[in-house]
């Protein structure tokens, strides 16, 4: 993707619109004095109303900004069925206070306030505030002279952040700095085109301090029953009865005491989203401006949303470059992040700017979590969230770990296995043989990386891509000896998300610390389940996107399904990496959405985990049709590990069957170790040992929070069954993959092989030799099956062994042809050994009459020797081809006519004579040894090559 097309779906087509034409369309919407200034309080003429519940912390200050504002008998407070001092402190500010006796809620609290103090009937304007509003002491100033124009029915003011009441650590200082710059985004960039004339339509964000011509409140229902924030829908009832305009006002500034704490903050962004989502339902997209305003808004923001939280999923699929999403995502956050702390002058944006884009994540799954509710006929509701910045005392027993010592050290205990857990897959990774699958996989991962190409195994393609995004972004091939290793790094990885997934989803469990460790524990002493996690595969892949999704659906099993649509991409991560897990989803589903005895009694719940079953085997039939479910991927374990691991699993998911909160995981579960069993393949196995670690958890967690006697027994000997099976497994020992000198037989063909010749590797293989050649002719490697001047292989082979190495064998594929044939070399070596130009010791002359040079050099010394006088030390072959019939091709010379043959006159010299020479005769190199004698070599000739004669 496009960054700037990126860039352009993120940020929003409707922001960029709107700049343009703010720019072009100033108005007195900037809050100009149209009209000019109040010069007193004017009595009667504006009313305040302000709803408050349980909100004896807040509601003096919001009495004192009021007053500042108009008189106070102008200030009406209405206590919602408050039970602490709110309405007291009201009435010891002398202003109008008002009970109700059963809580209303928001919108129905001011709703009580405006009909028992008659306010539409005394006052010409209301001004409604939350008991979190401060509204600049110049509000009225700015807003008034607006209804000047008999049009503006409506004035909504200008939100900013109050950054000096909230909290100043780093998740209070960047949930403040998101709301703040949303705040300022949202008011600059989307709400200005929307209340002009022309292109009017409903206000898009609830505004704070609304105040209304109290003539149009009698056509307008301020608290619309199944609505849990009316902002929204009171705007479009507006724009819907044709009772006027809607209008924004820059200049009127109101700070407001925004959520400071991640729960708060998701509170009322989701309360938020209910309330734009049952807008939408109730009033549609009709003809008008709604169309335009309401549900191009709409529209932009699920597409938005749907982006955001796509791209850490096409991120670790490798579908979209990191560079895009820095260029078209964080740059444009972080340049809008600056633009509004330089037009605000407020430097506490800075710091969390970074972290900024993570924030929008959590408010695209805010507001798709908040849709069904624009389909379900239930009426939402709007519990109260004011005050949202009340100061909370520090306990006075300090901090937590202070007063529970021995949870902080069980805390320590599991994060020290998770991290042996990591430490020993690390170790594993480059230890352990290939598999049957990882060859192909591993060649198709580096040919994508290097630009070789290759085709993928057979349902493997998206985790080749996971794959190759992460060793394109992270170098992992240039980290490790093989390129076997530097894939399975991305398994490491796996292994560390898997154990952080597992000690943060029992934190939100609230599980014992002392369980959890044991549990990582566990699996990190057990070699066939590192064995598992240390494959390159889909597998260990799948099981780090199931570990992200256990957080969520933690979270889930405590506040319910609210947090569900947090884990769908990382569950629709985990079923395309795995398509076998689309059966084991399905059950997981179902078990969760019949929950206990109760549910299960529900006929409507029954029906619809049917169906949920239903289709999970209706596509996975269709999937297995298409041969993707029975992926072929072995894991590095023996068969009866591979047995023995089964079982254990299996043991622990029928234990976590007697857990409430455990069961539709342990379902899931259960149907995963069913699916290995049945399947031909490891490809569960990964997912089946995560899923086993986090069960076993909950079991020994359940042996001493259990209620029943009888599930504490049961899930006790399910547990210990569990471990038993673990430490019986304890003493398997993983295989160890012989040495490969691959790198040396790379280093061999370069010097040893002529210009142009090829070599043949089987698969992976080739792929350590392509990149330990890279730089100098990797093109040259190719795959086994076709032509290639070399074989290289660990198994035996046809043609003439011309090297050997750790673990492997050089072949030349017509050797015969070459050395057999041409002249003799035993006669032309005994003429040079008794040639008196040539001096040599007896070990070269003894070389030579055995014709163990190469006949090329031997043709090159007598040329030489016929006009020089020389002397040669030395002849060699390199020590890969000691025990080969290839004869020597190197010969080192001490003296030339007595210089020193390394002289570099000499060198020179012999460097000119050679270029003249043809082939074959001519030595591909002349070098200086630096012990003052120079080298001439000769590389293998190529079959075909011209034949010395």
């Amino acid at each position: 993707m496009i960054p700037w097309l990126l860039a352009l779906l993120v940020v929003g087509i409707g922001p960029l619109v709107n700049v343009v034409l703010g720019v072009l369309r100033r108005d007195r919407e900037r809050g100009s004095l149209v009209g000019g200034v109040r010069e007193k309080k004017v009595l009667g003429e504006v009313a305040v109303v302000i709803a408050a519940h349980d909100a004896e912390s807040e509601v003096a200050e919001a009495l004192a900004a009021a007053t500042r504002l108009v008189a106070r008998g102008d200030v009406f407070l209405v206590s919602d069925a408050s039970t602490d001092r709110t309405a007291e402190i009201g009435r010891e500010h002398g202003v109008n206070v008002v009970e109700t006796v059963s809580p209303l809620g928001r919108s129905g609290a001011v709703v009580a306030g405006l009909t028992g103090f008659r306010v539409p009937q005394d006052y010409r304007y209301v001004l409604v505030l939350d008991v979190d509003h401060r509204p600049h002491p110049a509000f009225l100033d700015r807003t008034l002279p607006i209804f000047d124009d008999p049009d503006v029915v409506a004035v909504a003011g200008f939100a900013r952040t109050d950054w000096t009441t909230a909290r100043r650590g780093p998740l209070g200082r960047l949930v403040t700095a998101h709301r703040g710059r949303a705040y300022a985004l949202a008011q600059l960039l989307l709400t200005i085109i929307r209340t002009r004339p022309n292109a009017e339509a409903a206000r898009v964000l609830p505004s704070p301090a609304r105040m209304f011509r109290t003539s149009v409140l009698e056509r307008v229902d301020l608290a619309p029953e199944g609505v849990p924030v009316a902002d929204f829908d009171v705007s479009n009832q507006i724009y819907r009865a044709g009772l006027g305009r809607v209008v924004v006002v820059r200049g009127a500034v109101v700070g407001t005491r925004d959520p400071d704490t991640p729960r708060g903050y998701v509170r009322q962004a989701r309360q938020w989203a209910v309330g734009f989502w049952q807008a939408v339902r109730r009033n549609g997209l009709r003809r008008g401006p709604q169309v335009l305003g309401l549900g191009w808004f709409a529209v932009e923001s699920v597409l938005t949303s749907a982006v955001l939280l796509a791209l850490p999923f096409l991120l670790g699929f490798g579908l979209l470059p990191v560079w895009t999403v820095l260029l078209g995502v964080f740059l444009p956050d972080l340049l809008l992040t600056a633009l509004v702390a330089l037009r605000q002058r407020q430097p506490g944006y800075l710091l969390p700017a970074l972290f900024l884009p993570l924030m929008r994540l959590v408010d695209a799954v805010v507001l798709l979590s908040a849709l069904p509710h624009a389909f379900r006929d239930r009426p939402a509701t709007a519990p109260w969230l004011s005050p949202v910045r009340t100061a909370q005392p520090p306990p006075p027993e300090g901090p937590w770990w202070r007063s529970r010592p021995a949870a902080a050290v069980a805390w320590l205990v599991g994060v020290a296995a998770g991290v042996v857990l990591t430490l020993r897959v690390a170790a594993a990774v480059s230890t352990l043989p290939a598999t049957a699958s990882e060859p192909g996989l591993v060649d198709a991962v580096f040919g994508r990386v290097a630009g070789f190409g290759g085709a993928v195994p057979e349902g493997m393609v998206p985790a080749a891509a996971q794959l190759a995004g992460y060793a394109s972004l992270t170098g992992a091939f240039d980290r490790h000896a093989t390129v076997l290793t530097g894939v399975r790094e991305l398994s490491v990885v796996c292994a560390a998300v898997f154990a952080a997934g597992l000690l943060v989803a029992a934190a939100v469990l609230r599980l014992r610390p002392v369980a959890v460790a044991v549990a990582l524990a566990a699996v990190a002493v057990c070699p066939p389940a590192i064995g598992v996690l240390a494959g390159a595969g889909p597998g260990p892949i799948a099981a780090a996107w199931l570990a992200v999704a256990a957080v969520p659906l933690a979270l889930a099993a405590r506040v319910g399904w609210k947090a569900v649509p947090a884990a769908v991409i990382p569950v629709a991560g985990a079923v395309v990496t795995v398509p076998a897990l689309v059966v084991p989803v399905a059950v997981a589903a179902a078990a969760w959405w019949v929950g206990d005895r109760e549910r299960a009694r529900e006929v409507r719940r029954v029906v619809v985990a049917v169906a949920v079953l239903v289709a999970g085997g209706a596509l996975a039939a269709l999937l297995a049709g298409l041969g993707l479910v029975g992926v072929s991927d072995a894991a590095p374990i023996a068969a009866a590990q591979r047995v023995w691991l089964l079982v254990a699993v299996a043991v622990v998911a029928v234990g976590g069957l007697v857990r409430g909160r455990a069961r539709a995981g342990s379902a899931g579960l259960l149907a995963v170790a069913a699916g290995s069993a049945v399947l031909d393949s490891d490809v569960l196995l990964a997912t089946a040992v995560a899923g086993a670690a986090l069960g076993l958890a909950a079991l020994l967690d359940g042996t001493a929070t259990e209620r029943s006697a009888v599930r504490r027994v049961a899930v006790g000997v399910a547990a210990l069954a569990g471990l038993a099976v673990v430490g019986a497994g304890a003493a398997a020992v993983l295989p160890v993959a012989p040495a490969v000198d691959h790198r040396g037989a790379a280093d061999w063909f370069t010097v040893a092989a002529a210009p142009g010749a090829t070599l043949a590797a089987p698969p992976l293989l080739v792929s350590d030799l392509r990149r330990d050649l890279r730089g100098r002719a990797p093109q040259q490697v190719r795959p086994e099956g076709g032509y290639a001047h070399y074989t290289v292989s660990p198994a035996d082979g046809a043609g003439l062994v011309v090297a050997r190495f750790d673990g492997l064998t050089a072949r030349l594929a017509d050797g015969t042809a070459v050395h057999s044939g041409g002249p003799d070399r035993t006669a032309a070596g005994a003429q040079l050994a008794d040639n008196p130009r040539i001096q040599s010791p007896e070990e070269v002359k003894a070389v030579l009459r055995a014709g163990a040079l190469d006949f090329r050099a031997m043709a090159v010394l007598a040329e030489i020797g016929a006009q020089h006088d020389l002397v040669v030390a030395d002849t060699s072959k390199p020590v890969a081809e000691n025990g080969s019939d290839l004869p020597d091709r190197t010969v080192v010379l001490s003296s030339v006519d007595g210089r020193p043959a390394g002289d570099p006159a000499v060198v020179d010299t012999l460097r000119a004579w050679v270029q003249a020479q043809r082939g074959p005769y001519a030595p591909s190199d002349v070098r200086p040894t630096g012990d003052g004698r120079a080298a001439l070599d000769w590389r293998i000739p190529n079959p075909g090559d011209p034949a010395p004669r």
